[in-house]
């Protein structure tokens, strides 16, 4: 018997029961098993499954045509301001650089040519003699030239001269600033003075020392070297693999840190009338005070103290008269005192002929002093005893105490 498809037939409706029947209710119609639905076939067709509701539906294909054709207009006329941006973004970096070459070009070209130069600053070198040696010329480029090579070719050329800086000042000058020297200090070598000044540059050679050209220095080879030259270049000047030229040349540079070192110790000390300083010994170092007294002060141990030990005896009329001409040794200061011996005959450097030199010569003159230092030199004075009624004669060669124990004090 063949099975009927339940999708097309369905079960008839049941009857419901006239008014006219006898009985009353509800009544339960029966069917037949003809009439009944059909189980569904086992191999029925798996029933479609719905989305949930809660997910979107596409929108009508009509409205969906219409959406993505004006996407693609979007996307399109997006795509075209992008890459109108890319263009834009790249003619601006391309102008740029042709711009900044075509500046660079024409600052090292036409802009910026020398058309002045000043020479200031010297009362001995005028721009006669400075232009020869420069090595730039009017026309030449500012910004092509180089000013430490200038600085170098002036200095060579100018042997009396400090210190030189070139400066460029835009849009066409070139300064040319020009130090002159100063002699501050007259090495003695080989029976010569050199004059040289601050920055340490030989100014003169002279067969004798000169009073306006510095305090007299002692022990320190200068042979070979000539005026212009550098008192620094001697030592830099050792022959490597060469023993006697290193040691040389050590030898020489440790004595500059002796000299130094001393000046700086009699800067801290406050010395003043300083009129010839010996280094030669470095175990035995020595000065003159005032062309009159030779101060004997040994090796650095307690410089310091020596000079201010001394300082208070030569500033001191009651202990040292205006006219004393002798020896004070203090090279055992500090645990014998300082000795003084008269000596009429004291040989002086360089024949007295030395300029002196003072402690605060390189600081400026208008500047109040400091009180705590008046205060200081007040309490340094008033510690010195005062003199016996024998010392109006001449000074006795043994230790002066008093200055000793006082100094000793304070300290």
């Amino acid at each position: 018997m063949a099975q009927t498809d339940p999708r097309r037939r369905r079960p008839a409706p049941a009857k419901r029961p006239s008014s006219s029947s006898p009985q009353k209710g509800r009544q339960t119609v029966r069917t037949s098993s003809s009439q009944r639905s059909p189980m569904p076939a086992k191999h029925a067709p798996p029933s479609r499954k719905r989305p949930p509701s809660s997910a979107k539906r596409p929108p009508p294909a009509t409205h969906q045509v219409g959406d993505s054709r004006a996407g693609q207009i979007r996307q399109v006329q997006q795509r075209r301001k992008r890459k109108r941006k890319r263009n834009y973004t790249l003619y601006y970096i391309l102008l740029f650089f042709f711009l900044t070459v075509a500046g660079i070009v024409l600052s090292l070209t036409v802009f910026f040519n020398i058309r002045t130069i000043e020479v200031v600053g010297s009362s001995i070198y005028t721009e006669e003699d400075v232009l020869p040696i420069l090595g730039a010329s009017e026309g030449d480029n500012l910004l092509r030239i180089s000013t430490k090579k200038l600085e170098e070719n002036v200095c060579a050329g100018l042997l009396r001269a400090d210190h030189v800086e070139v400066k460029r000042i835009f849009p066409s000058t070139l300064r040319i600033e020009v130090t002159d020297g100063v002699p501050v200090v007259q090495l003695e070598s080989g029976d010569k003075w050199y004059s040289v000044s601050a920055s340490g540059r030989i100014l003169e050679i002279l067969s004798q020392p000169d009073s306006e050209h510095g305090v007299l220095i002692l022990g320190l080879d200068l042979s070979g070297l000539q005026v212009g030259d550098l008192i620094t270049q001697k030592s830099q000047a050792e022959i490597p693999g060469d023993e006697d030229s290193e040691a040389t040349a050590s030898a020489y540079k440790s004595r500059l840190q002796t000299i130094q070192s001393f000046f700086s110790a009699l800067k801290e000390a406050q010395v003043s009338g300083v009129t010839a300083i010996d280094c030669s010994d470095e175990i035995k170092l020595t000065f003159y005070w005032e062309n009159r007294i030779k101060v004997v002060l040994g090796s650095f141990s307690e410089l310091t103290y020596k000079l201010q030990l001394c300082r208070a005896i030569l500033e001191d009329p009651s202990q040292l008269p205006a006219e004393a001409t002798g020896i004070l040794d203090a090279e055992e200061a500090s645990t014998a005192g300082v000795f003084y011996q008269e000596n009429t005959e004291l040989a002086l450097p360089g024949g007295g002929l030395g300029g002196v030199w003072n402690w605060d010569d390189d600081q400026d003159q208008d500047e109040p002093d400091d009180s705590s230092q008046a205060e200081s030199s007040s309490m340094e004075n008033d510690n010195i005893s005062e003199p016996s009624e024998d010392t109006s004669g001449d000074l006795p060669s043994e230790p002066v105490s008093q200055v000793t124990s006082d100094i000793s004090s304070d300290s």
